[in-house]
């Protein structure tokens, strides 16, 4: 997803297909110019008020991640998703899905686990039934971490033995192992001992072949529907306050 992911261009010799006064045309590349702005800061927020309604529990990266920007020289306007992150994926690259739906991009650590040879390749990983997600619904990326670590490396027989006495007093963790393709009852998956006698599994991340998402963040839909119904209106009020203040200065 580009950055410029959508502009408007505003003709100042056609807008609103009216007559100016010579005065107006002098007046309307800056006229046009701020109400494309307006326009741009409306869509932004609308964005970003959808965002936190159609998602569950998104994060306040998601959430701000709707951007705008003037074009330098241009009567346009870019409106676009961030494309930047400090680390992980950009939420122009994550929320590519929501917006026009099918699936999604590989994940990294999808594709850490394809070149080990435990996730076939084309596959994707949804949480089991057993992982305990975050606050935003999202598996959490230290465990995640954990789970890449342990399948890697193959821990050392003294460093794993240390990590399930300290785990095992805890009452939590345990060894994590893949199985690449389904055994008995088990799915393909990363799977998770649970300390103690009896022997028991959490399932930790399922691996399926493919992953669909329906639309449901329509940003060109919003964009359009706030450009007609505002843009006209802040033309007119840029239009009447930028005469106002030609009056002022005596302006003819």
């Amino acid at each position: 997803m580009a950055q410029s992911l959508l502009r408007f261009n505003v003709d100042p010799g056609n807008v609103l297909a009216r007559k100016f006064t010579l005065l107006e045309q002098k007046l309307l590349p800056e006229v046009a110019r701020q109400a494309a702005l307006q326009t741009g800061i409306a869509m932004r927020a609308r964005w970003s008020q959808v965002a936190g309604q159609v998602f569950d529990r998104p994060t306040n990266f998601t959430v701000k991640s709707p951007r705008y920007k003037l074009v330098p020289g241009k009567y346009a306007v870019d409106v676009y998703i961030n494309d930047k992150a400090k680390s992980g994926t950009p939420p122009s690259e994550y929320l590519k899905p929501e917006v026009a739906g099918g699936s999604r991009p590989h994940k990294s650590t999808e594709t850490q686990l394809q070149r080990m040879g435990l996730l076939p390749a084309g596959g994707f990983i949804v949480p089991g039934l057993g992982i305990q997600l975050n606050a935003y619904g999202n598996i959490p990326g230290r465990q995640l971490k954990a789970i890449l670590t342990q399948l890697r490396n193959k821990e050392a027989p003294e460093l794993a033995t240390r990590r399930r006495k300290r785990e095992g007093r805890s009452g939590k963790g345990g060894d994590y192992f893949a199985l690449r393709t389904r055994r008995g009852r088990l799915h393909a998956g990363v799977y998770q001992r649970i300390p103690g006698p009896a022997r028991k599994l959490r399932s930790i991340l399922m691996f399926v072949n493919k992953v669909h998402y329906k639309k449901r963040f329509d940003i060109f839909e919003i964009a359009q529907k706030i450009y007609t119904r505002q843009f006209p209106f802040h033309f007119q009020r840029e239009m009447e306050k930028a005469l106002q203040n030609a009056a002022f200065k005596g302006l003819k």
